[in-house]
């Protein structure tokens, strides 16, 4: 996706954005995932992204990773 460190962020989270992103969604247009998650209910990405948009733009620079799975 870009440079800098993968975001971490809850399991269902991950997961919600990782197939948003396979269904081929332009995870750069903020409007455009915000109505895809909607469209699909994947509620906690959607709830995730309006509470943490910061860390939304620096998961579509440097990636993101599932927190549960993750390195210390």
């Amino acid at each position: 996706m870009g440079d800098g460190e993968p975001v971490e962020m809850p399991r269902q989270v991950y997961c919600e954005f990782e197939t948003l992103g396979q269904m081929g969604v332009d995870v750069t247009d903020p409007d455009a995932v915000v109505a895809e998650l909607d469209a699909y209910d994947f509620e906690s990405a959607l709830e995730w992204l309006l509470d943490n948009p910061e860390q939304y733009v620096r998961a579509v620079r440097g990636g993101i990773a599932d927190e549960t799975t993750a390195d210390p």
